[in-house]
């Protein structure tokens, strides 16, 4: 609605024009009058008014000085003045102050509707330009924003092929950021953003990204001279700080753990954040970036919540901490000699983690193909009678772990599968099958020092020998021969270990009577012979 001021001298024709139409009807409302332009001038500075009806003669102020008055206040307010006959010359001379029109005395309904209508007509315009700049403004404003942030991102991502005019970027970004200074960088990184923020609505995304900006750009304005904040990457927020000196930076480093908190407390997220070392010149940017883009995927190995200095980072030999492929074959050799229930297969998946803990060199994608590798490898054993589920629960893994950049997160996903697929074999169908299998493993772990054949093991289980044997292969992947030779094999091994038997000892506590035999099996599961592994392992 329109705010309308009324100036005349005269009360009666004050309150009569007040009264003389129904201002509401045209969208206006008055909202104060005044009998003479000083008094106007502080009603005009309290109520804003949109149009000022004003009589040219008044004592103090008349209209035309106080339309020249309100011109230095505003160029948009709508004037219109009311006169006599015997002040037309004058009135036409004071039009320079772009007044409406003018109505004149004595007053007529319509003529001031007719003025109205062409006081409305300019206000109406003027809103819509003045609507439309405010779209344009906020327009331009949101496209220098994304301008800002794929202009920043090209710049430090990109390789450095390209000369880059420092001086230049900056200006067009409109960055107040001097070329030499004492600068610092550092990323904020969601922790398993695929999992977490990507399971949100991009409303909500939105808004979680526009919080974090708030807390983040609270904590740096007491340290830094100037920053720029952007998203460098899904779940990735980069920050560059210009310091003035090194207690400013000292004392926002200690609160990098306080943004931590923060972020999680509006968030419900975690996040890492890796901190760079601080450089004098805007150019070394892009090399701090890939720097610190580096630091903080130690994540992976330091686990979630983590603080990460980029130069506090040691560098450490990949190849002497890759989980051999004897340590994978070893795992599945428990899993298909204990089960699924193993406490043991627990032991080696941590072990085989803690592996992959030390080393600091490999990427996120490579820990999760070994947890991709250790479950498909564990649910072989189980997939001729549970094909269907395991492929499906198979895919639902890979979808899992592909969105974890923790290692203890993927470690855990991968107890979560073992445990889960475990659970279901019990309650399905094969559950008698299954506890069939499991009471014959139970046997051959008791007495494989004896002399064992299908036949005694039938017995054992009281079904037929052709039957148990398919049964124990549709189970476990392999044959109730091949199981038991293993287990004297492993046996042998502790044997070898812990004793200084001979090996035609070792053969007979094992469950062989003919140690060249016996030879034979130990080399064909091991790559050496029964010696050869002795003089190996205890020179």
């Amino acid at each position: 609605m329109y705010r309308l001021l009324i100036v005349d001298d005269e009360p009666v024709l004050r309150s009569g024009l007040a009264e003389l139409i129904e201002w509401s009807t045209y969208n206006i409302q008055v909202v104060g009058t005044s009998r003479d332009g000083i008094e106007a001038l502080e009603l005009l500075q309290r109520t804003q008014p949109h149009i000022v009806l004003t009589d040219v003669q008044m004592p103090r102020m008349n209209g035309i000085e106080l339309s020249h008055k309100i011109r230095e206040f505003s160029s948009e307010i709508q004037i219109v003045f009311i006169s006599g006959f015997d002040e037309l010359e004058y009135l036409r001379n004071a039009l320079q102050v772009k007044a409406v029109d003018y109505i004149l005395k004595p007053l007529k309904h319509t003529d001031l509707e007719t003025v109205l209508i062409e006081v409305l007509k300019r206000l109406d315009e003027t809103m819509e330009k003045q609507t439309s700049k405010q779209l344009m403004e906020q327009k331009l404003s949101k496209s220098l924003s994304l301008l800002q942030t794929k202009q920043m991102q090209e710049l430090v991502k990109n390789d450095g092929s390209e000369f880059v005019d420092w001086q230049e970027q900056l200006d067009l970004l409109e960055l107040h950021f001097p070329i030499e200074g004492l600068f610092l960088m550092f990323i904020i990184s969601v922790d398993n953003p695929a999992d977490t923020l990507g399971l949100l609505a991009g409303s909500d995304q939105k808004l979680i990204t526009t919080r974090m900006k708030q807390e983040c750009e609270r904590l740096i304005k007491p340290y830094a001279v100037s920053h720029y904040y952007f998203e460098s990457g899904f779940g990735e927020y980069t920050c560059v700080m210009h310091y003035q000196d090194a207690n400013h930076l000292e004392s926002f480093i200690e609160r990098i753990d306080l943004l931590k908190q923060t972020i999680n407390g509006i968030t419900q997220l975690c996040v890492s954040i890796g901190v760079g070392e601080t450089f004098g010149c805007i150019d070394l940017i892009r090399e701090n970036y890939h720097i610190i883009v580096n630091a903080v995927r130690q994540k992976l190995y330091y686990g979630k919540n983590s603080t990460i200095y980029a130069g506090k980072l040691a560098i450490t030999e990949a190849s002497s901490v890759i989980p051999s492929e004897s340590e994978i074959e070893k795992l599945m050799f428990t899993i298909k000699q204990d089960g699924l229930a193993s406490e043991q297969m627990y032991q080696t998946i941590e072990e085989l983690f803690q592996r992959l803990r030390l080393n600091k060199q490999l990427s996120p994608e490579d820990c999760r193909r070994m947890g991709l590798r250790i479950i498909l490898d564990a649910s072989a054993p189980y997939t001729l009678l549970h094909s269907e589920m395991i492929q499906r629960w198979e895919k639902s893994f890979w979808q899992k772990i592909s969105s974890l950049d923790i290692l203890e997160d993927m470690k855990e996903a991968v107890y979560s599968y073992l445990s889960q697929l475990y659970t279901a074999i019990l309650s399905g169908p094969s559950n008698r099958h299954y506890k069939t299998v499991s009471q014959l493993k139970q046997i051959i772990q008791h007495k494989y020092d004896k002399k064992l054949t299908i036949e005694d093991l039938a017995k054992e289980t009281y079904l037929a020998p052709n039957y148990l044997s398919t049964l124990f292969k549709q189970e476990t992947g392999v044959t109730i021969n091949e199981y038991l030779m293993r287990v004297r094999v492993e046996k042998a091994k502790e044997i070898i270990l812990d004793t200084n038997k001979r090996i035609v000892d070792i053969s007979l506590a094992v469950g062989y009577a003919d140690p060249a035999y016996f030879t034979k099996v130990f080399k064909r599961y091991t790559g050496m012979s029964p010696s050869d592994f002795k003089n190996k392992i205890k020179p």
